[in-house]
């Protein structure tokens, strides 16, 4: 296939800009196609650029010529006033007649550089026609295909790639400028289109429950509502803000309410289960560690339920494998490392369960991956048992690289994968293996760095890019490079800062913000050098409000260690030793843990102050302090 991707805008010369070839037995398929190759409207800069906003019209043979005296005619009539041959190949187009004449007449006029491949179903060897693979000359190559399925480009890229050839503007330019616009577009409508589409639903399920509908309705205005919140919540996470997010959940809430007549129904009660994971989640971006603890009990006390009734619905005990995931990780981060370890025991199981069942289900492979990596983030944070750790987290990668083999342009796997990396580059940090802890940082960097070519904007992946500037200071740090590490600690507080400027009211925005300052400031006590020393003072000097915003958090128990130090260099022990005195310390200097979020090694802070009789005053009875950020997302 040609693919015009030079970025030279051509002015229409003939009636069509694409004729479709195919077989009579994917006529839906392509009329599918038809429909939106010729509903796409450019972005405002490209439709200035090639002087319309729309294709012309796509001719589908037998629909647009029904009523021509004679058939064979009206196609080659056709096919003349086409700039290009889209070929819609299945597992059904090689024994096509027609598809191969076509091929064949068209090749004679325009030559192969205007013959588009769309491979709509299967794989290429058994859906491609004979045609396509013979040519003029014997050097006559296989042609690309624009693969519309899931495992393939994915039916919006391969979109976008037909576009991109029927057009001549280039394919990257416009990814970029199409995403910009629908992102904007769909984002600006979150918070009243969705609110009132929710609020309609909630009208009509009201409606329904008045007797109106019966409950087969019911149940499928809540699946409706569910496809539908799928698609904002992903707009949300990639772009949105934590106000949105919560306003979602909020009109759900709506939805569900005075739903007595449906308890125990499955559909609603999964419905149910669902929007409490959501809320969870909105909980714990809001640093409620203890209502996130709650919904997510409240969505266990429900998939139980149906799992005890239905052990074999692969549906609900996907659902229920949510509900362990964020029963364990709340309690995890309320540092209940006993509850959250069995809670995690219990996703992996259930994980197990689900990918034995279906093997070729590519959503229950990833929950194995994200399972795992649980697993190996309590080992390596609560038990410091590197082996253990490594083999969870080698297992967790085992799994996502499968789903990456299935699916190699689905860039939430590449981002597991990359996620992954960072992982064991912690492992191989502990040990004190920099060598290959700076390899895995690399192969991090290079999979985030190309994910973010495709979705610049994209908040996750940006926050997973933060993440991997910080682990990477921290190495440097370890190895003694600390201006290495504070250049790349104060490029991370830019991005941190444009991030959180774009949701100022998400505290888990803040504290990355925050945290980054903690770190520098650590580094720059560390260089000694006055300039440096000064800086430390400046971010270590909100001390106080950290306690105020986060009494429970790890911040403030950070910022206190790092104060403590600094007035040792100063010579100020008395003021030292009062800071370390707090009571409110006790807890995280008694826990040989690191800390849940940002894996800070308290016992070892307390160490390096130097002054070991500081942290001798407290004594060992405290909870534990446990892991990291999670290692799914529902």
């Amino acid at each position: 296939m040609a693919e015009n991707f030079l970025g030279e805008a051509r002015r229409p010369s003939r009636t069509y800009c694409a004729f479709i070839s195919y077989s009579h037995d994917d006529r839906a398929k392509v009329l599918r196609l038809q429909s939106r190759l010729e509903r796409f409207r450019f972005p405002r800069q490209l439709a200035r650029k090639l002087g319309y906003s729309r294709l012309r019209p796509v001719c589908v043979d037998r629909s647009d010529m029904r009523a021509a005296p004679h058939l064979d005619d009206a196609i080659k009539e056709a096919l003349e006033r086409s700039d290009y041959l889209i070929v819609a190949c299945t597992p059904r187009t090689p024994a096509s007649h027609w598809v191969g004449k076509e091929i064949e007449f068209f090749r004679e006029i325009r030559g192969d550089q205007h013959i588009l491949v769309a491979l709509l179903e299967g794989d290429a060897p058994e859906s491609f026609h004979p045609q396509l693979l013979q040519g003029p000359s014997e050097d006559h190559k296989q042609p690309l295909a624009a693969d519309f399925q899931r495992g393939g480009d994915g039916h919006h890229f391969a979109l976008l790639k037909l576009i991109a050839s029927l057009s001549g503007v280039d394919l990257d330019d416009l990814v970029l400028r199409h995403k910009k616009r629908q992102r904007g577009f769909r984002l600006a409508l979150i918070s009243g289109a969705a609110t009132a589409s929710l609020l309609i639903g909630f009208l009509v399920y009201r409606t329904y429950q008045s007797g109106i509908a019966v409950q087969n309705e019911r149940i499928f205005a809540s699946h409706a509502m569910q496809r539908q919140l799928d698609e904002l919540r992903k707009e949300v996470r990639e772009g949105g803000t934590l106000n949105m997010a919560e306003a979602i959940n909020r009109n759900v809430e709506l939805f569900y309410q005075g739903q007595s007549a449906d308890i125990g129904v499955p559909e609603i009660e999964l419905g149910r289960a669902r929007l409490l994971h959501a809320k969870a989640e909105t909980d714990i971006s809001g640093r409620d560690f203890d209502a996130a603890a709650g919904n997510a009990r409240k969505a266990w006390q429900i998939t139980s339920s149906l799992h005890a009734r239905e052990p074999d619905d692969l549906k609900i005990t996907f659902m229920h494998a949510q509900s362990a995931f964020w029963v364990g990780y709340a309690a995890w981060l309320q540092r209940d490392t006993p509850l959250a370890a069995a809670f995690f025991a219990r996703y992996a199981q259930l994980a197990d369960e689900l990918a034995a069942a279906s093997p070729n289900n590519s959503d229950y492979v990833l929950e194995q991956g994200y399972a795992y990596s649980n697993l190996g983030m309590i080992a390596l944070r609560e038990a410091r048992d590197l082996g253990a750790a490594e083999g969870h987290f080698g297992s967790s990668q085992s799994a996502f690289r499968e789903v990456s083999r299935r699916n190699p342009a689905d860039l939430d796997t590449k981002f597991a994968l990359a996620d992954g990396d960072s992982w064991l580059a912690d492992v191989a940090l502990f040990r004190g293996d920099y060598q290959s802890a700076q390899q895995y940082r690399d192969e991090q960097r290079s999979a985030l760095n190309d994910i973010l070519r495709s979705e610049p904007q994209n908040r996750a992946y940006r926050l997973g890019f933060l993440a991997s500037q910080i682990g990477q200071a921290r190495l440097e740090a370890a190895k003694g490079n600390h201006r290495v590490a504070l250049r790349l600690l104060r490029l991370a507080e830019a991005e941190a800062g444009e991030l959180l400027a774009g949701d100022p009211q998400n505290p888990s925005l803040a504290e990355r913000v925050r945290i980054i300052k903690l770190f520098q400031a650590k580094y720059e006590l560390a260089t000694g050098a006055a300039d440096d020393l000064r800086r430390a003072e400046d971010h270590i000097a909100d001390c106080n409000r950290d306690w105020v915003v986060t009494p429970d958090g790890e911040l403030p128990v950070f910022c206190s260690f790092l104060k403590a130090s600094l007035m040792l260099r100063k010579g100020r022990h008395a003021i030292a030793k009062d800071i370390m005195a707090d009571p409110r310390l006790t807890p995280w200097i008694s826990s040989p843990s690191l800390s849940p979020i940002w894996r800070i090694d308290f016992q070892e802070e307390c160490r390096s102050l130097a002054a070991p009789l500081l942290c001798r005053m407290h004594s060992r009875e405290a909870g534990p302090a446990k892991a990291s950020a999670p290692a799914r997302k529902e």
